[in-house]
Formats: structure tokens, C-alpha cells, sequence
């Protein structure tokens, strides 16, 4: 219902530490709103149980996201770099934070170096190499203007979807190499 309160759903994968249906500003149905479509009413919420709340991690997690659905970047990018802050080897964080850094068509908020720097230290803390995780570092590489690297990091990002067997992955990757080939940076929306 319009107005009811939401709660963080623990099989979200972007928020691994649950809320529980006890705490206040976040209670049942915040992947329901979203799935309805009310985005604007889910990130409302979040946004009032980050504001009450605001060492909750998960809570600005799922509100980030609620704000890329939305195409609010630059707040969603606010949200992951509080994140970071807070956790500066956050995977989720550095990986969503790089990426906008790198492709957001806001150029007021893309940064390459900064990109390069979380797209690296994510290299460094993840606990095994991923074909987003490379294709974040290409990103990264190819805003700051590093085309070998970006031309690197995007064939490291085809093989390994391709190895996991998404090939619709895989494709994407490839596309975002051909313009790192052209010595263009990729612009996107947030994923």
C-alpha cells in the first residue's frame, strides 16, 4: 500500500546483513515496492531510514540501487562512496562506485582516476577474479585514457563470462572492447 513501510529482504544480494522486521524506518515489503514500481516510494523510505540510521550499510546499499532504478546517479554514486567511507573494502561499493565513476554520461561526476583507483583496490581485495570486475577495471582504464589496459581488462572480461557461459555477457563486453579499440570510454547507464 502507498505509504506502508518497506523492509530490506535478506536474499538481496546487495544487502547481505538483513534488517530485521523489528528495526524502525525499513519494515515488510521494500522488494515488493519495487517490483510494483514504486521506486520513489521505496528510496523515500530509505532514505528516511538512512537519515535515522545512518551506519546502516545495507540500508544505503539498497538505497543506492533504488536510486540507480531511478537514474539518479550522482545521488546513487553519494550513497556508495558514504559506503566506502564507512568500509573502504567493500566490493559491492568499490565495483558500483568505479563503474559510475568511469561511465556515467554526467561528466560532472566521472572521474578516471578516481575510477582506476577503486577499480584496482577492488582487484586487490576480491576474493576471485570476475567478468564484471574486469570489466569494471576496462572502464575504469579507458576513462582515464589507459587504452592498452582497458583493451586488457575487456578481453579478460569476454573470456571469463564466456568461461562462465553468459554469453549475453559476453557480447556486452565485447561491444564496450570495440569502443576501447576506438579509444572511446564507455558511457552507460548504471548497473
Amino acid at each position: 500500500a502507498p505509504g506502508a513501510p518497506l523492509e530490506l529482504d535478506d536474499h538481496r544480494a546487495e544487502a547481505p546483513a538483513a534488517a530485521s522486521a523489528t528495526e524502525p524506518g525499513v519494515s515488510a515489503g521494500y522488494m515488493d515496492e519495487l517490483g510494483m514500481g514504486r521506486a520513489p516510494e521505496a528510496a523515500a523510505e530509505l532514505e528516511r531510514a538512512v537519515t535515522a540510521a545512518p551506519g546502516r550499510v545495507e540500508y544505503r546499499r539498497a538505497l543506492a540501487e533504488t536510486l540507480k532504478r531511478l537514474g539518479r546517479g550522482r545521488d546513487a554514486l553519494a550513497q556508495y562512496e558514504a559506503i566506502l567511507a564507512a568500509r573502504p573494502d567493500d566490493l559491492n561499493a568499490l565495483l558500483n562506485a568505479a563503474w559510475m565513476r568511469a561511465t556515467l554520461a554526467d561528466a560532472s561526476v566521472r572521474d578516471g582516476a578516481a575510477a582506476v583507483r577503486m577499480a584496482e583496490h577492488a582487484m586487490r581485495v576480491a576474493p576471485a577474479p570476475s567478468a564484471a570486475l574486469a570489466a569494471t577495471c576496462a572502464a575504469a582504464y579507458a576513462e582515464a585514457g589507459r587504452w592498452d589496459d582497458a583493451l586488457a581488462a575487456a578481453d579478460d572480461a569476454v573470456a571469463q563470462a564466456r568461461r562462465a557461459g553468459a554469453a549475453a555477457e559476453a557480447a556486452d563486453y565485447a561491444r564496450q572492447r570495440a569502443l576501447y579499440r576506438a579509444h572511446r570510454p564507455y558511457r552507460g547507464a548504471p548497473r
